[in-house]
């Protein structure tokens, strides 16, 4: 079928369905006479996304879903972080309705700041929380997806402790301006769907390395020869990335940082198991370059 009537039978726009795909949560397909085409199998997964998306999860949450082994396990934990969230709402609307009612002093009112709004937080909303700015905003992009999850246990209080000890102590890595300037400006072109795509592709990658190394050859060949090139060399993306090497190695970002991290996480855990092997194959394919190109330093 073309895409209206897949569109008509999902209840959903043409539109809509081209945007799945352009984020790949869709194959797509071409008939002989170049109109794009659905299957029945095809609906199933436009009416799963429908579902997902009315659920209100955003692209990267519904591509976790359609991705998973488990999918029930990744419904559960997709409803715990809801559970959490209107927690930490609930919560801010009953210490906001303490400040009215009894007009603290400020004092008072920060003694009972933890106590009253720690309920229900993330990890990453206490990350974010703990570093305002710039650094919280960092922090919860680069590692974000992996802490949508309480403090639950003895264990993952230590790590996150650990985490912020070693976070407030470090010395802050400063840039030569022109090197800033290209960091403002990437940061500032990027959306949350380019963020999203970026993450999915990681993902795919990550989950079967071979297979993308086989279905990009000719994207990666050219990536490989331009690590090498003296353009990417005198390039402000070649000087961050020797910073922060630099940087990671002698901070103890390897020893004390990735280390308490991935204590904190188990999908962070996971995500870093499968980047040790999708690097590995990388490198036994492509010696003469430093990393596979989802090696993000993370």
């Amino acid at each position: 079928m073309l895409i209206s009537e897949a569109a008509k039978r999902c209840g959903i726009t043409k539109k809509a369905i081209g945007y799945y795909e352009q984020q790949g949560l869709l194959d797509v397909k071409y008939n002989g006479s170049g109109y794009r085409y659905y299957t029945e199998q095809d609906l199933i997964r436009l009416k799963e996304i429908t579902i997902l998306r009315k659920l209100g999860m955003n692209v990267a949450e519904i591509r976790q879903v359609l991705e998973s082994e488990d999918k029930h396990l990744a419904l559960c934990n997709y409803r715990l972080r809801k559970q959490l969230h209107m927690m930490q709402l609930q919560a801010q609307d009953r210490y906001l309705a303490y400040l009215l009612e009894h007009r603290p002093t400020i004092e008072q009112a920060f003694e009972e700041l933890d106590h009253r709004l720690d309920v229900g937080m993330t990890i990453k909303e206490k990350l974010q929380l703990a570093f305002p700015g710039s650094y919280g905003m960092y922090l919860a992009m680069h590692f974000g997806k992996y802490l949508n999850e309480p403090l639950d246990s003895k264990e993952k209080i230590e790590a996150y402790h650990a985490i912020v000890d070693f976070l407030d102590q470090l010395t802050e890595l400063e840039f030569p301006e022109d090197v800033q300037s290209w960091i403002t400006e990437a940061l500032e072109s990027w959306t949350d769907s380019d963020i999203e795509k970026m993450e999915g592709a990681i993902d795919t990658a990550l989950n079967d390395m071979e297979h993308f190394m086989k279905s990009k050859q000719d994207v990666l060949e050219k990536y490989a020869a331009y690590q090498q090139s003296e353009m990417y060399i005198s390039s402000p993306a070649y000087r961050l990335k020797s910073l922060l090497v630099k940087f990671q190695q002698n901070s103890g970002y390897y020893d004390v940082f990735i280390p308490n991290l991935m204590r904190l996480s188990t999908s962070y855990r996971q995500y870093q198991e499968k980047l040790q092997a999708a690097n590995e194959v990388w490198l036994a394919s492509n010696p003469q370059v430093s990393g596979c190109p989802d090696d993000k330093a993370t």
